[in-house]
């Protein structure tokens, strides 16, 4: 595929999320927040640690036996950078939990400028072709899951986390 081609899919993707984030904040808290009703499993996942020695992963299979939370976010996500003092917030709340950030459909380079300005509290890793995101059913960006010690989500937060979202959260993580 030439790149013309391939810098054409690249940008249809980048403006979808752009539209479906939009459509997610007018869509309102229900839509947002989702207990979820069926049993949604995360697949397993080996993704690269950001500051981490050449070759470092952090698999799925590393979490099960705690509960979980994974946010996806992007670098150039707006949103995604405004939700970062909630989120390490959220940390500071729980500093036992297991919390992933998964940097998706970004390239390592602008990942590591974006957490030198603002930094996540907790291991951030790089899905830049967006895969495990698109497996999970990730259709826009900034979303949270929480899942349970067997890799089970329990809740599906869509768009940005809220004050209110918190207390959930922590509820599920402790």
């Amino acid at each position: 595929m030439k790149l013309s081609n391939q810098l054409a899919i690249a940008g249809i993707v980048v403006a979808s999320f752009f539209a479906i984030d939009r459509y997610e904040r007018a869509a309102g808290d229900a839509h947002r927040r989702q207990a979820v009703p069926q049993v949604v499993i995360v697949p397993a996942f080996h993704l690269p640690q950001l500051g981490s020695p050449e070759g470092t992963e952090v698999s799925l299979q590393s979490l099960r036996g705690r509960t979980s939370f994974l946010e996806f976010w992007a670098s150039w996500c707006e949103s995604c950078v405004q939700e970062r003092p909630l989120l390490n917030k959220l940390r500071a709340a729980n500093p036992k939990a297991s919390m992933l950030a998964i940097a998706t459909l970004d390239d390592e380079d602008s990942v590591r400028k974006s957490e030198a300005t603002n930094p996540h509290g907790y291991p951030v890793l790089i899905d830049a072709p967006g895969s495990v995101a698109q497996s999970i059913g990730i259709d826009a960006i900034p979303q949270s899951l929480v899942i349970d010690d067997q890799g089970r989500v329990l809740r599906h937060f869509k768009g940005p986390l809220r004050e209110t979202d918190l207390e959930e959260i922590g509820k599920l993580l402790n």
